[in-house]
Formats: structure tokens, C-alpha cells, sequence
């Protein structure tokens, strides 16, 4: 990628792209409207490119008009669809599990972490192991292991 060449742009959109379950390009009015056909089709012939959905919904691309509200029933028609699709199929529930399991970790890791760094001792402690790193008496898994041995049990 070239700075300033518009490819960190590009590579924005293809990401957002990757991920869409839709994309509605606005402004589908007066003299906008043969631009935005066009940038619908590009979308569209786009995103035949991309792998298949995790959920097997095959995105769509909608124009709309929100000057002259053409356009929003057909939006909010496909996004009940997808719901719909994504409910019947249990990718949804799935994808809940999914991310409860994930932030149930992250939770934990937090508490841990919030903890380690919040006791006066155990301050100390990694005070001592990073000066230890430092001085390259002791590796940082070393270190580690000591601290979490020391956590567990109890300071």
C-alpha cells in the first residue's frame, strides 16, 4: 500500500464489505440516481468475491432515497429477512453463545489482571520481576509463572 494513495481507504471498505449481511447506498435521487445504480451493481459484482457468509446469507445491495423516503420499506423488508434467517437457522443463538463464552474470559482475564494490580503486595511483586527482567536474571515466562504461583497462592 502507497501512504496517501487511497489503498488504507480500500482496504477499510473491503473489510466492512467482508462483514456486511447488506449494503444500501443512499442518495438514489435526482441527478444521483444513474451513479448510484452503478455503484449497486459494482457492489453487488463485488461481493460475489467474497467467501460465503458464516451464516449462508448471501448479502444484497439496496438503493434508497432518505430525502425522498424511496427505497426504506425495502430496507427494513431485508432486514426482517435476515432476522428471520439468521433466527431459523440458530446462527444467531449460536453466535450468542459464542460471544458469551468470549466475554465470559475477557471478564475473567479482567478480574484477574484488575486484581494482580491492585494489591499493594503483589505490586511489589511485579515491581521486583520487571526489575529482575530488566537486569536479565530471569525470563519474562519465568517471571510470569512466579507472579501466578504467588497469586494462587494467596500473596
Amino acid at each position: 500500500m502507497l501512504a496517501g494513495a487511497g489503498d488504507e481507504l480500500q482496504g477499510i471498505k473491503r473489510g466492512i464489505m467482508e462483514m456486511a449481511d447488506a449494503i444500501v447506498i443512499n442518495k438514489a435521487d435526482g441527478s444521483n440516481i444513474s451513479r448510484a445504480r452503478r455503484a449497486q451493481a459494482e457492489f453487488a459484482n463485488a461481493l460475489h468475491l467474497f467467501p460465503p457468509s458464516l451464516s449462508g446469507w448471501v448479502p444484497m445491495v439496496l438503493t434508497c432515497s432518505s430525502l425522498y423516503n424511496k427505497g426504506i420499506p425495502e430496507i427494513w423488508t431485508l432486514a426482517r429477512e435476515y432476522a428471520d434467517f439468521v433466527t431459523r437457522s440458530d446462527f444467531l443463538k449460536e453466535r450468542r453463545l459464542e460471544q458469551s463464552r468470549y466475554w465470559m474470559y475477557e471478564t475473567l482475564k479482567d478480574g484477574i489482571y484488575m486484581q494482580v494490580f491492585n494489591d499493594p503486595d503483589m505490586k511489589k511483586e511485579l515491581e521486583a520481576h520487571e526489575k529482575a527482567i530488566s537486569e536479565g536474571r530471569i525470563t519474562s515466562f519465568m517471571a510470569a509463572s512466579s507472579i501466578l504461583n504467588k497469586y494462587k497462592s494467596g500473596n
